[in-house]
């Protein structure tokens, strides 16, 4: 009983931040768009706002998950060329010498990996 009532008196910005995805301006977003404060409780929170802020938070997720999907599809794709060949064996891509830069050629290829 205590938890449920400790629950209530959360701020709403808190119980969003929870939510993975969620960051800071994408919740201001929500509540401005619901024309909510950010010191909003739960409590006082109706159930149509709960509803219209389920609906925006999946519109979003879907939005990540599609920018997470072409991001995958477009390394893939790269993969079988001469530019994905050379990111595999890291070496540089963008016709750098490498017959008497090894070392920096290798630094650059694993600094341009991490990008990925």
């Amino acid at each position: 009983m205590g938890k449920k009532k400790y629950a209530t008196k959360l701020k709403l910005t808190t119980v969003l931040h929870s939510i993975s995805g969620l960051g800071t301006s994408h919740i201001n977003g929500f509540l401005e768009s619901l024309s909510l404060k950010s010191s909003t409780r739960i409590e006082s929170v109706n159930t149509s706002f709960v509803h219209v802020l389920s609906i925006l938070i999946r519109r979003l997720s879907t939005l990540n998950d599609l920018n997470f999907r072409y991001k995958i599809l477009r390394f893939h794709r790269i993969m079988g060329t001469y530019r994905g060949i050379r990111m595999r064996q890291g070496l540089p891509r963008h016709g750098q010498r490498t017959r008497s830069n090894r070392k920096m050629a290798r630094l650059m290829a694993v600094k341009s990996k991490n990008l990925f």
